[in-house]
């Protein structure tokens, strides 16, 4: 079946009766005209359902040209408008002894009105519109009684009673539009059809195929490339090649003179040999062409290392979101995020330094950039120089962990448990900004910015001189529980994060957010993570969902017990042998009353007194 070539026609008024009458003295048995009418106003409206129709290629006037542009609608011919059909327009209507006015979309390139005055000897009036109203307010308005203009302008000024010329020079412009939009469409068509023949061909090739253009662009990612490396075509297709492997180092590659570079590189912990060859059309660069082999011999299996992310997640934007009580903490963040010295992070276990972490990459290097943990706890001395300086072997080289962090963040966990060797190398890498192969001879400049994550415990561990080392800045993060009016929020995030469409995020009732905040999260976030989890299953478990329902399912993923003991610890004088504090002891009953829903029954038995001994001490409180 012949391929139809299909192309839209955006016309209005006299414009669209001209095509018409152009169209019926066509013959093209390979192409269909689709003729629209339609304003700037309903554009988008007509340019949707031409493509719903299959049309790729479009005509207009300047007013519906302007639009189709400034909208990035695609491929579009404009009948052209030049200074002789200016001219013209004015001397018809000057002959006919009227004020003209040329009237214009404001979006069109607008034509010498002061060089036609000098040509033609009079004044015309050059008026410009947004919309159909504001177009009806200024030839209302205007004293000119003869409208210049595209068929829009023309009918609008005959309504109004004034004379109108249409300002296209006829059919042959039309005429030749269309054959230069038929022509276009056959381009487009053909380029269709080798991609199609390229995709193909690349698609059912058994080895990884990767090409970027001159800009470092991923613009092709083959089936066996993602079936190698792991990558999606999404998570490939129009990123800088730099930032998904950033071992490439393709953009060094591109400045240089190599016409072709063959190299061995870990990827998604596989060691693969990429050939890059560069694509030139004469002395024009196109980009690159990157070959995946994988290389078996090499593979490298239960690396005790975390391997690099694609990204850090976190920005301070969501930071500060939900921790707007650490106010003086996030502004000495923000402040570090743009210094290039190590920082170590102090807090507990869970307080969110990760996360803090990934924010102050995100604001000194880019969400796109390299962000790589290294876990000191996960590997042993024999892995360190490996690991941490890369090899040069057999005329093949391993990459260290380190180098995939160039130009980005390096964070550093459980120090105090590393291996000497692995402190050894880590050390004399953070002293000289450099890295040498083990059985290499150049050394490597290493530019990244590393972050140490530690409880102070932890770094009561350090020596001094990697105390030093790793924390020229410090920076304190306080646990969850020094911040408590920010825990609802934080409460919500993990809400809205575990549940898969937002009108489904079950609302905090002000009880709630008194429950949240009045316990003390010895675990920090993963126990404020995992308390959300399994308030909502339990939740996902019940028929209805009513305020007190969801208030009990909450204490219950806390656990009442975990309450009380937090009611114990925020008031000392319930627990039992405590010294005498009738305010204090007072004030722990109101809470466990208000917050954990107790009566007087429930909380006598819980602090193992009568009912009648907890009457009396309420009462010595009141009467003091």
């Amino acid at each position: 079946m012949a391929y139809r070539y299909q192309i839209g026609f955006l016309g209005y008024g006299q414009l669209t009766q001209l095509a018409q009458e152009v169209l019926s003295e066509l013959s093209w048995p390979d192409t269909e005209i689709q003729v629209m009418n339609c304003t700037a106003d309903t554009l988008q409206a007509c340019v949707e359902q031409g493509r719903r129709n299959g049309c790729e290629v479009f005509v207009g006037g300047a007013a519906n040209a302007a639009e189709f542009v400034r909208q990035g609608q695609g491929h579009l011919v404009e009948i052209p408008v030049g200074d002789l059909d200016y001219l013209t327009a004015l001397h018809s209507a000057l002959e006919r002894g009227r004020r003209p006015a040329i009237v214009l979309y404001y979006r069109v390139h607008l034509p010498d009105m002061a060089a036609y005055e000098r040509l033609l000897g009079d004044p015309a009036t050059l008026l410009t519109y947004e919309d159909t109203q504001e177009l009806e307010e200024k030839i209302a308005q205007t004293d000119c009684d003869i409208i210049i203009g595209a068929s829009h302008a023309v009918e609008t000024a005959e309504k109004l009673g004034k004379a109108g010329i249409l300002l296209y020079p006829g059919k042959p412009s039309i005429a030749q539009a269309l054959e230069d939009a038929r022509r276009l469409a056959r381009q487009l068509h053909q380029e269709q059809k080798n991609q199609t023949i390229l995709r193909s061909i690349v698609n059912n090739s058994t080895f990884g195929v990767m090409v970027c253009n001159a800009m470092g662009e991923v613009i092709l990612f083959n089936r066996a490339a993602q079936q190698l490396t792991g990558f999606s075509g999404r998570d490939v297709r129009g990123r800088h090649i730099d930032q998904i492997f950033p071992t490439l180092k393709t953009s060094r590659f591109l400045a240089g003179t190599q016409e072709q570079q063959d190299g061995y590189h870990l990827i998604q912990d596989t060691m693969f040999r990429c050939v890059q060859t560069k694509i030139q059309l004469r002395e024009e660069s196109l980009g690159v062409l990157t070959t995946f082999y994988m290389d078996t011999r090499s593979r490298k299996r239960n690396l005790p290392v975390s391997l690099p992310e694609s990204k850090a997640q976190a920005t301070f934007a969501d930071w500060m979101a939900c921790c707007a009580g650490l106010d003086g903490c996030t502004r000495q963040a923000l402040q570090y995020a743009h210094v290039p010295l190590s920082l170590t992070i102090l807090g507990e276990e869970g307080s969110g330094r990760e996360w803090l972490a990934q924010c102050i990459h995100n604001a000194a290097f880019g969400e796109n950039s390299p962000y790589v943990r290294i876990n000191f706890a996960a590997f042993s001395s024999q892995d360190a120089g490996r690991l941490l300086l890369g090899m040069e072997q057999d005329g093949r080289t391993v990459e260290s962990m380190l180098e995939f962090a160039q130009q980005g963040t390096v964070v550093l966990e459980h120090l105090d448990q590393a291996q000497p060797q692995a402190l050894s190398c880590l050390m004399d890498v953070m002293r000289h900004q450099r890295i040498k192969h083990l059985g290499g001879q150049m050394a490597i400049p290493l530019r990244v910015r590393f972050i140490t994550l530690a409880t102070p415990e932890e770094a009561q561990h350090f020596s001094p001189a990697l105390r030093e080392l790793c924390g020229i800045l410090t920076l304190t993060l306080p646990p969850l529980r020094e911040h408590p009016a920010d825990i609802p929020a934080l409460f919500m995030r993990y809400l809205r994060q575990y549940t898969e469409r937002a009108e489904q995020v079950p609302r905090l009732s002000s009880r709630m957010e008194q429950l949240l905040s009045f316990y003390h999260w010895p675990g920090n976030l993963e126990e404020l993570s995992a308390v959300c989890q399994r308030y909502l299953y339990a939740l996902s478990m019940e028929p209805s969902s009513t305020v007190n329902t969801r208030c009990r399912l909450l204490t219950n993923a806390i656990g009442e017990q975990a309450l009380f003991q937090s009611l114990l610890l925020q008031y000392p004088a319930l627990s039992p042998g405590a010294a005498e504090n009738p305010g204090q002891f007072q004030a722990g009953v109101a809470a466990a009353k208000e917050i954990l829903g107790y009566g007087n029954a429930a909380l006598a038995e819980k602090l193992g007194l009568s009912r009648t001994t907890l009457w009396r001490k309420l009462s010595s409180g009141s009467s003091s």
